[in-house]
């Protein structure tokens, strides 16, 4: 069974989209540059509202470190 766990060797930050490319066997960039399009989406239309942002901190915090 796939887990979901946090990248140790394709992040970039806390390795969040590295995990998510490595469960779903895709490029770890394709997560990021969609979740680049969805934070600016987000600033341009709902004024500022870090939703994105929080999102990702949460999931920085509850996904374990990969093995």
């Amino acid at each position: 069974m796939k887990r979901l766990y946090r990248s140790g060797s394709k992040r970039v930050l806390a390795g969040v989209f590295g995990g998510l490319g490595e469960y779903s066997d895709t490029d770890p960039n394709l997560y990021r540059v969609i979740f680049l399009l969805f934070l600016l989406f987000s600033l341009i239309v709902w004024a500022f509202l870090p939703i994105g942002i929080l999102g990702y901190i949460c999931a920085w915090f509850i996904l374990p470190e990969g093995p």
